[in-house]
């Protein structure tokens, strides 16, 4: 009796397991089938979506393209840029300068250029080339750009001839209008030279590194050797007493820029709330003599730009010094001549400055006026000249208010090719000059500086 009972269990048992398999079975069934309706499903509007994929392009092909706002000629690219000025004066001539802007104001060619840019597979290259007339007899014109080079697979690349010196946070320095910084002035910002250079970009950093044998060179105007985009040490026929006053007139004399060598390396912090670029530049080259002995230069600089939102900031501070004998023609190693646009002009050998701008601004306008002592000489710096008291050029727009160096005073420096426009919209750049001076020329500054520059703009980059 038992027995039976234990067998009729046990029996029980199987046929409960075999059922609950065959529930599991039909369960998986209808999975399975589920599935196969979804893949079916998905294979459906995968065979759409490449249809419609198929459709898009032929459409693409098919419809006409958007003309290129570009003028190109096979792998070439022209283009170009004409700046005219009208300027309208509210002064009177009473001094040696020109009444410019009388009679309902002049309309005035200011700047014309030529541009080319090369792509053609892996070789790449630029040329611009600027014209300035500044006058009957008075016109300039120079090389600006003028590089062949060859990208890489790995997207670096090298330029051979003349390119943009790598110093500062970027080709402009921390200039974020068509107002340039203190460093364009001294030769560390926006400098072309004649060398080969290479970019590449390893991980979050991007590397640089070039060797120069010389400037970009003197090409066509007045002066002696200044006909030239870029600040460089330069030759001219002057002489500086220790007032800060030139003579003009007298044998070649200045500086040649030769073997210099670039090192830049910019950090670029992207996944933070303020994306930021970190970054150092180191500068060395050698200066030959003309009257003189030879000589030689360095820069040191430590950069940072942080984007936030819409506002962009850049900041720079500086360490350069450029070493030269005190036996030369203007009587002191504290000055040396630097020249661009045609003019050159003495500026301090040992500088410290902490530039800062803002990619917020704000115009306004500001008084500009005329120096009053213009020498007669049938040389081309002697056109213009600078004293204590006296700093804007002869036959130029330069804003009032520089005081002597070594002051706290208020500037407003004005690139050569955007004086003649000073008496319309201006951008404010205040500067504040602390300890003293090398010199009394107000263009020669020692010390620590300090910049800012506000202007409401829609452009990421405004320089001429």
């Amino acid at each position: 009796m038992v027995s039976a009972i234990g067998f009729s269990n046990i029996t029980q048992a199987k046929t409960d397991d075999v059922a609950a398999l065959e529930r599991r079975v039909a369960e998986l069934n209808r999975e399975l089938e589920r599935t196969r309706q979804e893949l079916a499903t998905a294979k459906t509007e995968a065979d759409a979506s490449r249809q419609k994929a198929t459709r898009a392009e032929a459409e693409l092909a098919a419809s006409p393209q958007p003309e290129s706002k570009k003028f190109q000629v096979g792998p070439l690219s022209i283009g170009g840029a004409m700046r005219v000025n009208y300027v309208l004066g509210s002064y009177t001539n009473g001094d040696s300068g020109p009444n410019r802007g009388g009679n309902g104001g002049n309309v005035e060619l200011d700047t014309f250029r030529i541009n080319l840019a090369l792509d053609y597979e892996n070789i790449v290259g630029e040329l611009e080339y600027r014209w300035y007339p500044a006058g009957a007899g008075k016109n300039y014109n120079f090389l600006h750009t003028g590089w062949l080079g060859y990208r890489f697979e790995d997207g670096s690349h090298v330029e051979v001839g003349v390119n943009r010196v790598p110093f500062g946070p970027g080709p402009y320095g921390v200039s974020q209008s068509w107002f340039f910084d203190q460093h364009y002035y001294v030769g560390l910002a926006d400098d072309m030279d004649l060398g080969v250079k290479y970019v590449t970009e390893v991980g979050n950093w991007t590397l640089d590194a070039a060797f120069y044998a010389a400037s970009e060179g003197n090409w066509f105007g007045r002066s002696d050797d200044s006909a030239r985009y870029s600040y460089d040490a330069v030759k001219w026929r002057e002489s500086i007493d220790e007032d800060g006053n030139v003579t003009y007139g007298g044998p070649v004399n200045g500086y040649a820029e030769r073997n210099q060598f670039n090192i830049r390396a910019i950090y670029h912090l992207d996944d933070t709330s303020v994306p930021t670029d970190l970054g150092i530049s180191v500068q060395y080259g050698q200066l030959k003599g003309k009257g003189t002995d030879d000589g030689s230069h360095w820069a040191a600089s430590a950069h940072m730009v942080n984007q936030i939102g819409k506002l962009k900031i850049a900041s720079q501070i500086t360490r350069y010094e450029i070493d030269v004998d005190a036996d030369n023609p203007w009587g002191t190693d504290t000055l040396i001549p630097m020249g661009a646009y045609d003019f050159a002009w003495p500026v301090a050998t040992k500088h410290g400055s902490r530039p800062f701008r803002s990619a917020t601004r704000l115009t306004h306008h500001k008084s500009a006026g005329w120096t009053t002592s213009c020498p007669t000489s049938n040389t081309a710096a002697s056109s213009r000249t600078r004293t204590a008291s006296t700093t804007a050029r002869c036959g130029r727009w330069a804003p009032l208010g520089r005081a002597a160096a070594g002051t706290s005073t208020a500037t407003w420096p004005i690139p050569p090719e955007t004086i003649s426009s000073a008496t319309t919209e201006t951008t404010t750049q205040i500067s504040s000059t602390a300890g003293s001076a090398t010199s009394a020329s107000p263009a020669t500054t020692s010390g620590i500086t300090a910049s800012i520059s506000i202007l409401a703009t829609t452009s990421d980059q405004v320089n001429p």
